[in-house]
């Protein structure tokens, strides 16, 4: 149905991956205490110093542990029973710096002696060497400890609670000041600056900056509890065009580092040693810890992206949480009152980013249907956008050219954008199109969102399971698949271009596959399948090992020789007029130019 094409193609543009976290339940490793609004984490592997347990349950928007029942008191002896008793558990009590006599929960509140939801071990506290100053459970009692010492910790935090950022997916919410700064990842591995830069890009973010003192300070103290590597990269570059000067890439404003390890780097020594990009420290206990490295150096990426997130079925795009329907096509009433019961608009472009949208779709892709906005004609008063927080006039500037203000034909009208990106009217009651629906991120600051609310739930359609694929992929069994078009490429292009799509190159591991793709395919074609790491030993995407005989051509795989080098280390699919012999499988160097189909799996839908 063309509706879906469009609604996916939206799906492309806003982002590339399904956002996030339910913002109605317990995270993912957290659990809900019985007959309570609340969630747990309990930190068994991984020890932290009282501060770093404190800052990991803050990520999570919540907070270490305060017992305010003998309920609560008792349910988390009994899941830390469950744990081997040697096990000590950081929890949020902290001694009052000016009465060492006094205890002080998270919240500032005071510990009540005469409250016994959970006692103090015999002779605790006792303050030990003068360095006890946090509170633990060991042994189901109470002990004050040194807060520095890396031990177990429980985090709770409010099961209706926003995740700010995408903590199941790695991201955590810097607290700066007791304020939420931003949300930052850090990558696996180490790589090169341009490398990092990509890989950030990849999670829809840029390299961590950090614009004042304070950031720095707290960006390095998150860093030092949580990463094993001691050096991170800086979005911060040396330019040497003109006066030299270093920059936040595609800015000309000059950053002029301020936190230099030693004395500020003189430049043209760093020029001519090649010391163009910038990194952080991390085991340096000061907010003087960036140095200047070679860009081509090996170093950890740590990625920064707005605060906000979206429910589960939602797509973020900016400040906004996007559900695209693309199951059904509704009516403009049932439409709105579909995102109406989600707590969410239709779709209304009062804004360049909204439309520019629409024209990127209508420059790369080739839709042929329409959805719905969020403006209808409202009798005599013209056309409006009936989104139920504002009704200014609908702006006639991005209408179709024979649309004009006095040319309303009746109430009955609602505004659609066309299959080519353009804006146009039908009627609100016969037509059915696409729907999209707009949210406003959680966290979100000010009036980003101008009014708009955080999606809710809602009711959902009730429509069959079935497999879906994105906009320009056919569906086969559970897995999707896109002729690239634009001629051969090389292998590691062609694995770069799918990649780009979140998908890798066919992988035709079973006959199944194999009977889909040879009739599709119409010149040699690139597979995964791969030996670059070791020689006979053949590889899919995923690092998987071929498994059976495979599908190979006669004499293949040959694994010519160039030099006395092997170099035959990728394999493609050979075309044949024949379809009865056309996939068979052969070896050939990874330079070859071979064209591109693209594999990933399909989304199972289920109602």
């Amino acid at each position: 149905m063309g509706f879906i094409r469009t609604a996916n193609v939206l799906i492309l543009i806003l982002c590339q991956h399904v956002a996030n976290t339910c913002c109605w339940s317990c995270p993912l490793g957290w659990i809900e205490r019985p007959d309570s609004v609340t969630c747990y984490r309990f930190w068994d592997a991984r020890k932290m110093t009282w501060d770093s347990a404190q800052s990991t349950c803050q990520a999570y928007g919540g907070n270490l542990v305060q017992l305010n029942s003998k309920e609560e008191k008792k349910w988390i002896i009994e899941e830390v029973s469950k744990y081997p008793p040697s096990y000590e558990w950081w929890i949020g009590l902290r001694r009052n710096q000016e009465n060492e006599s006094l205890w002080q929960w998270i919240d500032g509140s005071f510990r009540n002696e005469s409250n016994n939801n959970i006692l103090w071990g015999s002779g605790e506290p006792n303050n030990f060497r003068d360095s006890e100053d946090c509170g633990e459970i060991w042994d189901n009692l109470l002990n004050d400890k040194d807060c520095r010492i890396p031990l177990q910790s429980i985090c709770e935090r409010p099961k209706e609670s926003p995740l700010l950022c995408d903590v199941v997916h790695g991201w955590f919410d810097l607290t700066v000041a007791g304020a939420d700064t931003a949300c930052f990842k850090i990558l696996d591995g180490v790589d090169s600056y341009a490398d990092a830069e990509a890989a950030c890009l990849k999670e829809e973010s840029i390299l961590a900056r950090t614009e004042s003192r304070d950031v720095l300070v707290a960006l390095t103290a998150h860093l030092t509890s949580h990463a094993p590597a001691s050096t991170f990269w800086l979005p911060y570059m040396l330019y040497t065009s003109g006066t030299p000067s270093w920059r936040f890439p595609g800015s000309d404003v000059d950053v002029t580092p301020q936190w230099w390890l030693a004395e500020t780097p003189e430049t043209q020594t760093l020029i001519d040693e090649k010391k163009l990009c910038a990194v952080v420290n991390a085991s340096i206990d000061d907010n003087r810890n960036w140095s200047p490295v070679s860009c081509d150096s090996l170093n950890t990426a740590v990625c920064r992206k707005p605060i906000g997130d979206c429910p589960a079925d939602y797509i973020r795009f900016l400040q906004w949480c996007v559900k695209v329907v693309d199951d059904q096509a509704l009516t403009w009433w049932e439409a709105r009152s579909f995102c109406n019961l989600r707590d969410t608009q239709l779709l209304r472009i009062k804004s360049s980013d909204m439309q520019y949208i629409v024209q990127k779709a209508e420059q790369f892709f080739s839709f042929n249907t329409s959805i719905w906005l969020g403006f209808a004609a409202n009798g005599s008063d013209g056309w409006q956008w009936f989104d139920e927080i504002d009704s200014r006039n609908a702006s006639f500037g991005d209408f179709e050219n024979d649309k004009v203000e006095s040319n309303i034909p009746s109430a009955s009208h609602c505004g659609i954008v066309t299959a080519n990106g353009t804006w146009s009217t039908a009627d609100c009651g016969s037509t059915s199109v696409g729907t999209v629906c707009l949210g406003c991120a959680a966290g979100s600051r000010g009036d980003q969102c101008n009014g708009y609310r955080e999606p809710g739930p809602g009711p959902t359609l009730n429509l069959l399971p079935k497999y879906v694929c994105p906009f320009g992929f056919t569906v086969n069994s559970a897995d999707c698949y896109r002729k690239v078009p634009g001629g051969t490429v090389d292998w590691y292009t062609a694995r770069g271009i799918c990649a780009a799509e979140g998908a890798f190159l066919a992988s035709p591991v079973s006959e199944e596959h194999r009977q889909y793709l040879r009739p599709i395919i119409t010149e040699d074609t690139w597979t995964s399948l791969n030996d670059r790491e070791m020689e006979g030993r053949y590889v899919w995407h995923d690092n998987t090992l071929m498994v059976g005989p495979g599908d190979w051509a006669a004499n293949e795989p040959n694994n010519y020789e160039i030099g006395g080098t092997y170099s035959e280390n990728c394999v493609l699919m050979r075309y044949t007029r024949d379809v009865t012999s056309r996939g068979r499988w052969r070896d050939v160097p990874c330079s070859f130019k071979a064209g591109v189909v693209c594999q990933k799996r399909a989304e199972l839908l289920a109602q």
